[in-house]
């Protein structure tokens, strides 16, 4: 019982106070100032655009170093999602089905582009719950707000997580060994052929001088 209450509980290490504050105090700036900028849009569709905005907040600010909130993965899936979800409304006729098909199409689309973002999701959700104001806006939807709004959150990402002392974008060191380093693999290191390698442990025991 104690063991199936502790996988109940956080999977998360506890953290210090002040990646707190550096994770939600730049969602707080980011999303205050995109939602000034969105502000000259339709106010329905930049209210419900907050939601995905928001999901993307959390991800660049609170864990900035996951390969999910890397800017590829968040403009390229936010994008790809928006424009997938609006082609599958302005192309097919409305019925229930629509949401669970823009969402599933959205992310094959973004793992074919190699951009998972979790946001982007909820992109194409909002997309093919909106139907109307979709088709008002059109393709256009995928650049503005979508794409501008995600740029320029990472911008801000970028800019925040620097200036409390993150790196931001993360990319994990190019190495050339699997063990995180540039040697060769230990077969290679040996000097030994394959075929030297096999003789020497088919030779049998060998004898040493210590050996009693």
């Amino acid at each position: 019982m104690n063991r199936i209450l502790h996988g109940l509980g956080p999977a998360m290490a506890r953290g210090h106070l002040v990646d707190h504050l550096r994770g939600g105090g730049g969602a707080l700036v980011g999303l205050l100032l995109l939602a000034l900028a969105l502000s000259g849009t339709d106010p329905a569709l930049a209210l419900h655009l907050i939601a995905p905005f928001g999901a993307t907040a959390v991800l660049i600010f609170a864990v900035p170093n996951s390969p999910l909130a890397q800017p590829w993965s968040a403009i390229v899936g936010n994008t790809v999602s928006a424009l997938v979800a609006t082609i599958i409304v302005l192309a097919l006729p409305s019925g229930v089905w629509i949401p669970p098909l823009a969402t599933g199409c959205a992310i094959a689309a973004m793992m074919l582009a190699r951009a998972l973002h979790p946001p982007g999701g909820a992109v194409a959700l909002l997309a093919a719950l909106s139907p109307d104001a979709i088709r008002a806006e059109g393709l256009w939807f995928a650049i503005s707000p979508v794409a501008l709004g995600t740029v320029a959150l990472v911008l801000l990402a970028i800019i925040w997580n620097r200036a409390v002392g993150r790196v931001y974008p993360f990319r994990q060191p190019g190495t050339a060994g699997a063990h995180g380093t540039k040697d060769a693999a230990p077969a290679a290191r040996l000097g030994l052929t394959p075929d030297e390698l096999e003789a020497i442990l088919g030779s049998g025991p060998i004898d040493h001088p210590l050996a009693a």
